[in-house]
């Protein structure tokens, strides 16, 4: 554990300050696409809800970065995305504001220094919503609202500790300390995940150190959510996956209690957090599978307990399902509420009889929806994901050939020790972590913008890290080399482009 720490905590310090001197160096040596993203062209205006530019939305509904929940900046269109930071509105004006009767600066500039490396692309949107305190605009539901409502109490509490902070100041510190302590606990949750689902320690630290080389590393340190999410999601699977996938006869309430809360919060972060359904729909499918692949009789004494333990993956499956699920619900409950509701029909949104605002967000403002990215000139946005899904086309293919070579499909699926023979494939337990990944990456490639993809599984899919791990140990000489390449590119490339207002992941 300790060594998991340390190892998480020097990354982030090697990641920040690689971040932070790139966006200092390079400030005044940007070509001329990337100086349309500098803060300098719009910080001196202070965007309020009264006085917003007209949304670049308008002109082009689908050139925005939105990594929160599945896309970036079309990579030859650098425009665009300066104006996505200036409709997200962060209020940062060159003529220090006085907050009234508090005789403190409200806002400062951050046009230039440390801060300003932290608040490039949709960091502009969480820190606004952060700042208003909740959704102003149609636009902004496409961020769910648990990292913004995160930062805006530690935000609350260091206006209380330096009372002299700006309030913008404030918001990004904030957003940095929760984005950079939620990944070392993140390192520590996949830790204690893996030990449960993988069966080794070993293996376990192995994973643990992956992550904390994954290609998505810049976005684990600035004002991004993913941290958050992963540090929250990780322990909340980890605590599933004991009541779920091991073998109890007592289920441990705290640690059901705690597994629903923290997948809850995990759902309330990013909308990828629904596919925590995955461990208790596989343990529920898993009991009721597994009679008809062993076969036989049983008697009336095992039979019993098969269906009080069903009863029982019943209930835990549907209160995980609730606490994956509600804060999606809950997110376009409020856009209704927000903008469907009080108005005459003739001037409602037309998605308020038709869809949900989340889905009408994606699909008018970021492009998202089945094969509308597949354009020829998101070419190298799709070269930026190939990586991400060459590793889920590879595990795909073990798993299902292993599965194929069974004389016994179902029962090979279902089987510990059928899986545990071949050093392949990764063991049974992982079976739905794998179903999950596949499944973002599918969806990655077919749906939302593709580039984004590397940051959906570095967050959300804790079977890629397990299964680079098996190939790193089965395969030193060949894929493995692949894998230490992308790991070293991505980590160098990320914070020199990120922080500099060039398209990234």
């Amino acid at each position: 554990w300790g060594s998991v720490v340390r190892i998480a905590a020097v990354t982030r310090l090697g990641v920040l300050g690689l971040s932070i001197c790139s966006n200092l160096v390079l400030t005044d040596h940007r070509p001329t696409g990337a100086q349309l993203f500098h803060p300098s062209k719009y910080l001196d205006t202070a965007v309020t809800e009264d006085h917003a530019p007209t949304t670049v939305a308008q002109r082009h509904p689908t050139r925005h970065d939105h990594s929160g929940h599945g896309v970036a900046p079309h990579a030859t269109d650098a425009a665009d995305s300066q104006d996505n930071h200036r409709r997200a509105g962060l209020t940062e004006s060159r003529a220090t504001q006085q907050s009234e009767g508090s005789g403190r600066p409200k806002t400062t500039s951050l046009k230039v220094g440390v801060l300003a490396t932290f608040t490039r692309l949709d960091s502009a949107w969480f820190l606004k919503i952060a700042e208003q305190g909740g959704y102003t605009t149609e636009e902004s539901h496409a961020f769910y609202p648990g990292y913004p409502m995160a930062v805006s109490g530690l935000s609350a509490a260091l206006d209380r500790i330096w009372p002299g902070m700006p309030t913008n100041e404030c918001l990004v510190v904030a957003a940095v300390l929760i984005s950079n302590l939620g990944f070392v606990v993140a390192a520590t949750g996949l830790y204690s995940l893996s030990i449960t689902v993988l069966g080794s320690e070993e293996r376990g630290f192995c994973s643990a150190l992956l992550f904390c080389a994954t290609p998505a590393n810049v976005f684990m340190t600035t004002a991004y959510s993913e941290s958050f999410f992963a540090a929250t999601s990780f322990w909340g699977l980890a605590l599933a996956a004991r009541c779920c996938l091991v073998d109890n006869d007592d289920l441990d309430p705290t640690q059901f209690a705690s597994a629903a809360l923290l997948l809850f919060v995990a759902s309330a972060i990013r909308s990828i957090g629904v596919l925590s359904v995955a461990v208790p729909v596989w343990a529920m499918l898993s009991l009721i599978l597994s009679p008809l692949a062993k076969g036989g009789t049983t008697s009336g004494a095992s039979n019993l307990r098969a269906a009080s333990n069903l009863a029982a993956m019943l209930v835990v499956t549907a209160v995980f399902s609730f606490a994956a699920i509600a804060p999606s619900k809950l997110v376009e409950a409020h856009g209704y509420r927000r903008f469907c509701t009080g108005g005459t029909a003739g001037q409602l949104p037309s998605w308020c009889d038709k869809g949900t605002i989340y889905s009408h967000v994606q699909q008018t403002y970021w492009d998202v929806g089945p094969f509308m990215y597949w354009q020829l000139k998101q070419v190298p946005n799709f070269l930026l994901a190939t990586p991400a899904v060459a590793l889920c086309a590879h595990c795909a293919v073990a798993h299902l050939r292993h599965l194929w070579s069974r004389p016994a499909p179902i029962a090979a699926l279902l089987s510990a020790s059928a899986w545990r023979r071949n050093e392949t494939v990764l063991p049974v337990n992982a079976a739905p972590f794998v179903a999950a990944w596949i499944a973002v990456t599918v969806v990655g490639v077919v749906v939302i913008n593709v580039q984004v993809l590397t940051r959906l599984v570095a967050v959300g899919c804790p079977a890629a890290y397990w299964y680079a791990e098996l190939l790193l140990r089965t395969r030193p000489s060949s894929i493995a080399k692949y894998i230490r390449i992308v790991i070293v590119l991505y980590n160098v490339m990320g914070p020199l482009l990120h922080s500099n207002f060039y398209p990234w992941t």
